[in-house]
């Protein structure tokens, strides 16, 4: 028994192409147009993935079975005309699958983008405030060791000194 599917009836207006429908069924684009072309199986994965694709339905409004044909039959040559539509609907789903693709880079691109910008920001930021850490003693006043100064006048040094810089120096 050979496992076949509905799936490419039910997907009619649900998903414009079949990039769509590999995106939903969380499958390649090669595998679904395999299957549909019956030059492959239907695997575990291709079920679960239309399953996924097609949650409203039964299993079997998506899959059907029928016997395995007895011998392989030489298939009739092929006009022009239909290796022709063959060929043009091959180029039509591949330029769908290829523009999925280059949108993917170009989201990519514009992403990387953005954070080698933030990440120059926050490179300026921390030279400035290790240059600025440079200038400043290499340790604070301990209010619990004698001749040193009082909590609260230690704390008021450490926010006054701090505030400036804060200001200045926006993110």
């Amino acid at each position: 028994m050979l496992v076949m599917t509905r799936i490419f009836e039910l997907c009619d207006g649900k998903y414009n192409n079949l990039s769509d429908l590999a995106e939903a069924m969380e499958i390649s684009v090669s595998q679904i147009y395999r299957v549909r072309e019956g030059k492959r199986n239907i695997n575990q994965k291709f079920i679960v993935g239309a399953i996924k694709a097609f949650p409203k339905h039964k299993f079997d409004d998506l899959f059907y079975f029928t016997p395995e044909p007895a011998a392989k039959e030489e298939p009739e040559p092929e006009s022009p005309q239909q290796a022709l539509e063959k060929f043009t609907s091959a180029i039509d789903e591949y330029a769908h699958h290829l523009e999925s693709h280059t949108s993917a880079l170009t989201n990519l691109s514009e992403t990387a983008h953005r954070l080698r910008k933030g990440s120059k920001e926050v490179n300026k930021l921390l030279k400035y405030l290790v240059e600025d850490s440079a200038d400043q003693p290499k340790s604070l006043p301990r209010p619990d060791l004698p001749g040193q100064c009082p909590p609260s006048s230690l704390g008021e040094q450490v926010f006054e000194r701090e505030k400036p810089r804060v200001q200045n120096h926006e993110v």
